[in-house]
């Protein structure tokens, strides 16, 4: 039923939460004072009653606006406020993400990112239609959130009639007090004490920490939950989406999945999938959920909260440009909200995985974005807003001088700013679009100098925009990759995103297309969305809009965007200008076929430095656009030799090359030739490896040295791809198992073991480094290895290439003998050193047998 009357009065549910409790002492103070700072805790009705309780009371006859850190927070903060309020979602209350506006003329209330904030203060930076502004969650500190509050502090020096609200559950007053002070007086704080039921702290920390310790722990204190509250629900955080389809495993083999709904919660599942969560089932619920519950997210009735005590983090190292996403232990702070999400309805428990000592020594508040991450969007946002003295601009927190530099230079490289730090026509024709600067690059370049793929761009750059499409459902993720690899396209990712997009459009039926191909209807719905906007502002920019053009026109836009991304093939990796070494994220279409350079739209390091979306691209454009590479790579017009990258012929149907025969004698033994499309393939069963592997040096016919082979062992593969002359050249050295029962993965592949977090675990299986093993999804098996990220972090991962293996534990291991004085360390060394010296025999024979 759609109300006459509004704002609508509380419920009695809605009346009863803390907040009231507050609301003279809240009105008077946003009354009397320009800004207003609010402290209480998770559940306490900061979020969807302080939007109302100030609609009723008058406040302002203009529209009260309220910023939430992520789009899910706020779509589900406006409807529930709707709902309340017994009005249509989009008119009296409504909300604003990127690319999806539903609010309108009579649109009181308006819940929207503070992104959004950001884009509207472009054409109003004083945001005069706005006559209060909530601030909610402002202790997570994002780089947004500060943003704002640096334009705050200068627009109410021209708006005595705004008021300002900084609403948070876990926030230091003090420092926003003294941050507005000095621009409006008197800050008060009104804080909300209540928890509506108390909650049990109980430790119980992992001794032997691995993601299927970790797993297990889960299960077991669900389990443990579920029999002390059989009615009430069960929220776990944990740091990422493995560690939660980990957990869902877990849970499906306790049986728990019969009884209980069980409900994953991260940031790349669809949105029909998170919403999920709020659904009521006549059961408990089970959500294992990342650190994007801890903020407005609000489940009733969970009673019980699991906390990993871990959350992954990102971090931007300017000197390299790589982001790193690091799984860390989480700050007091955060460890409180997480705490907060038990006790709203009834006494509740929090488990935290950890000691409570852990937790003492942990730091009071997570650091702030701006100190860890790329603040060139910022910059550009800044200097388009007209401040010229960057170093001076109102922060909260100042950002260290030494990112300010890197992002100026960053926006100057893309050619968005001059050097005195202005805008150029580029970079006044980029910022009108909701991108980031090199997606905006990416747009104007296509647009204004290559029009007939300036509708290539902006599918592009949609898709770039938002989560993949593509799912990886759990126990199908092997199906959807072989039934996703017909879109693979030998340019790269580029042509891979534009593929799915334009089959996706023209399709008939676009939701049994989704489900053939397992594709996210929602996540193409809003591409398609966003697509549409990004025409109508170039042909508002006077961009070109048209399509359908050459694909190196296409590829060349994408290269100018991500010059600073240029990567050389080295082998078994790439190399960035840094010099440090990157791989082909294995979700990349040029995976398993590299190409000689190319250009990657991120570079980060998670379990190693992966760079996705990956194009490839001609020499040529590098010395144009990146002379300084081209020179240390030695590029140069005489010796560049014919170049077939960027050729638009996709999937030529070529049958198999002529006169292959259908088997080869490879020493004693005689193996099947696969012929297809591209080189003939050689299957070496696990028998037939370990007897080519006694038989010494073997000669092979020239026209097979460069045939693809593998090692099948059971249903697994090792070595894949490697060409034939290599594989039976190390096939002495490679240590093999006896038989497939042996390989199987004995490593906690992927978990973050620091030095003094995860030590244990880290020295325990050093002795089965460069063992062969199988890798924990996929057919693929590989060999154990160590890898550093550089830091104090360390992981282990089952690499499919055997030299791969051993050069990257060597450098690992080295690294870790500087932190760590340990018998088995100096073991671990002694045995890598000698798969060295044996590896580099057998190569070095290899190439003397070529000459």
């Amino acid at each position: 039923m759609i109300l006459t009357s509004f704002p609508h009065p509380p419920s009695e549910h809605a009346a009863a939460l803390p907040i009231y409790a507050a609301q003279q002492a809240l009105v008077d103070a946003v009354a009397r004072h320009q800004v207003t700072v609010v402290v209480g805790p998770t559940g306490c009705g900061k979020t969807t009653q302080l939007p109302q309780m100030l609609l009723r009371a008058g406040i302002t006859p203009l529209m009260i606006g309220i910023t939430q850190p992520r789009r899910l927070a706020a779509v589900s903060v406006a409807w529930r406020i709707a709902q309340e309020q017994q009005v249509q979602c989009g008119e009296q209350v409504g909300y604003c993400i990127r690319f999806d506006d539903q609010s309108g003329p009579t649109t009181r209330l308006r819940i929207m990112t503070d992104g959004i904030l950001l884009q509207e203060a472009r054409a109003d930076p004083h945001w005069s239609r706005y006559g209060v502004l909530v601030i909610d969650e402002a202790h997570e500190r994002s780089l947004n959130i500060d943003f704002v509050l640096g334009l705050l502090h200068e627009a109410l020096r021209f708006r005595p009639d705004l008021r300002v609200i900084v609403s948070s559950a876990t926030l230091q007053p003090q420092k926003f007090v003294d941050f507005f002070s000095d621009v409006c007086g008197t800050v008060p704080v009104v804080t909300i004490d209540a928890r509506p039921y108390p909650v049990q702290k109980m430790w119980q920390p992992i001794a032997d920490f691995s993601p299927e310790t970790l797993a297990e722990s889960v299960a077991q204190e669900v389990t443990r939950a579920l029999r002390t509250d059989a009615d009430g629900h069960v929220l776990v955080f944990l740091p990422g989406e493995d560690a939660i389809k980990r957990a869902m495993a877990a849970l499906q083999m306790r049986g728990l999945d019969k009884t209980c709904a069980i409900l994953p919660l991260y940031g790349a599942l669809e949105r029909s999938e998170q919403e999920r969560v709020f659904a009521e089932f006549g059961r408990p619920k089970i959500i294992l959920a990342t650190n994007i519950a801890e903020t407005s997210l609000t489940i009733d009735g969970v009673t019980t909260v699991i906390d990993s005590g871990l959350a992954k983090v990102p971090r931007f190292m300017p000197r390299t440009g790589i982001s790193v996403l690091r799984e860390e232990g989480i700050s007091r702070a955060s460890a409180d909200q997480r705490l907060g999400r038990a006790g709203r309805t009834a006494p509740g428990r929090c488990v935290r995985l950890y000691a409570e000592r852990d937790y003492q020594q942990r730091p009071a508040f997570t650091d702030e974005e701006i100190l860890r991450l790329d603040l060139a969007e910022t910059v550009l946002a800044l200097v388009d807003l007209g401040v010229d003295d960057l170093e001076s601009f109102a922060f909260p927190t100042p950002p260290p001088h030494g990112r300010l530099v890197a992002a100026v230079q960053s926006l100057q490289a893309l050619g968005a700013i001059d050097d005195r730090r202005h805008l150029t026509a580029i970079g006044r024709k980029m910022v009108p679009f909701p991108l980031n600067p090199t997606l905006a690059r990416l747009v104007v370049e296509a647009g204004q100098d290559h029009p007939q793929v300036a509708d290539e761009a902006c599918i592009l750059a949609a898709w770039s925009s938002s989560r993949s499409p593509m799912l990886f459902p759990a126990g199908q993720e092997d199906r959807a990759r072989r039934v996703q690899a017909k879109w693979a396209d030998p340019l790269g990712d580029v042509g891979t995103a534009i593929k799915v997009y334009r089959a996706w459009s023209k399709s008939g039926d676009r939701e049994w297309f989704c489900n053939q191909n397992f594709l996210d209807p929602a996540t193409l719905a809003f591409i398609a969305k966003a697509h549409v906007q990004l025409l109508e502002i170039a042909a508002h920019q006077g961009l070109s809009t048209k399509g359908g053009g050459d694909a190196h026109e296409l590829m060349y836009c994408v290269t100018v965007a991500y010059a600073a991304n240029a990567m050389i093939n080295r082998g078994r990796h790439f190399e960035i200008g840094s010099g440090e070494r990157v791989y082909l994220h294995p979700s990349s279409a040029l995976y398993g076929q590299p190409p000689r350079f190319a250009v990657a739209s991120e570079i980060v390091v998670s379990q190693r430095t992966y760079a996705r979306q990956v194009v490839a691209v001609r020499p040529a454009w590098l010395m144009q656009l990146r002379p300084d590479l081209a020179a240390r790579w030695q590029l140069r017009p005489d010796k560049l030799r014919p170049d077939k990258v960027g050729t638009d012929k996709v999937g030529t149907g070529e049958g198999p090359p002529p006169q292959v025969p259908q088997t080869l004698q490879i020493g004693p033994v005689q193996v099947a030739v696969i012929a297809g499309k591209g080189r003939p393939r050689v299957d070496l069963l696990l028998a037939q490896a370990l007897e080519i592997a006694q038989a010494g040096r073997l000669d092979l016919p020239e026209t097979a040295r460069r045939w693809q082979a593998r090692i099948v062992v059971g249903e697994r593969v090792l070595a894949s791809g490697t060409p034939l002359a290599a594989l039976v050249g190390l096939l002495p050295v490679l240590p093999l198992p006896k038989t497939a029962a042996d390989l199987h993965c004995t490593v906690p592949e992927g978990a973050l073991l620091e030095v003094d977090r995860g030590r244990h675990t880290l020295l325990r299986h050093l002795p089965e480094l460069l063992q062969p093993m199988a890798q924990h999804t996929g057919k693929r098996a590989g060999w154990a290895a160590l890898v550093c990220n550089g830091d104090d972090g360390y992981w282990y991962e089952v690499m499919p290439d055997y030299r791969d293996a051993v050069e990257t534990t060597a450098a690992a291991l080295g690294q870790l003998g500087n932190q760590i004085d340990d018998a088995a360390v100096h073991a671990a060394e002694a045995v890598v050193d000698l798969a060295r010296q044996s590896l580099y025999a057998a190569l070095n024979e290899r190439k003397t047998s070529k000459t």
